[in-house]
């Protein structure tokens, strides 16, 4: 695991990040939106990828994000992964796919947040050097399949049971 260090700008960019994310959540509050998003399960060897946000859930994750209007799962991949970790990966392709809960409300505390359509695909790394944004990824790091961290969130479970991982 490596912790990219942080300037001032980046410390900036993250709060703002931050504010960007609480602006969003009182939007998607209020027009509730139909997105869709993706998830990536990275490989470089028997390691898989997971990252840790400097805003939002900052549990370790699968890396991914929004695609965009009529964007296709793996191109919102290639182009999250270019933005978010400054590299490219080898190999794409779509492994699953989890539906939007019915409702956009959750029922209890344990239901999943997902509100959108999330698409999982993976990739291979041909070398796991990346140049991960400071101001968006507090930390990344490469684990093993078989030893995934305790703090994880929810999609890395979601992966681990569907056998993704």
């Amino acid at each position: 695991m490596s912790r990219p260090a942080r300037s001032r700008r980046a410390t900036i960019a993250a709060a703002g990040y931050r504010l960007a994310l609480l602006a969003l959540r009182v939007w998607w509050a209020l027009r509730r939106p139909a997105n869709n998003g993706v998830r990536c399960v990275l490989r470089h060897g028997e390691s898989v990828l997971l990252v840790r946000h400097t805003y939002g859930d900052t549990r370790w994750m699968l890396p991914g994000g929004r695609m965009r209007r009529h964007e296709e799962p793996i191109a919102a991949a290639r182009r999250e992964m270019s933005q978010e970790l400054g590299a490219t990966f080898a190999g794409w392709r779509s492994i699953g796919s989890l539906p939007a809960r019915s409702g956009y409300r959750r029922r209890s505390r344990q239901d999943a947040f997902r509100r959108h359509t999330t698409h999982y695909v993976e990739a291979t790394a041909s070398a796991p050097q990346l140049r991960p944004r400071t101001a968006e990824l507090h930390d990344v790091g490469w684990f093993d399949s078989g030893s995934m961290p305790a703090d994880r969130s929810d999609a890395v479970d979601v992966a681990i049971d569907a056998g993704w991982l």
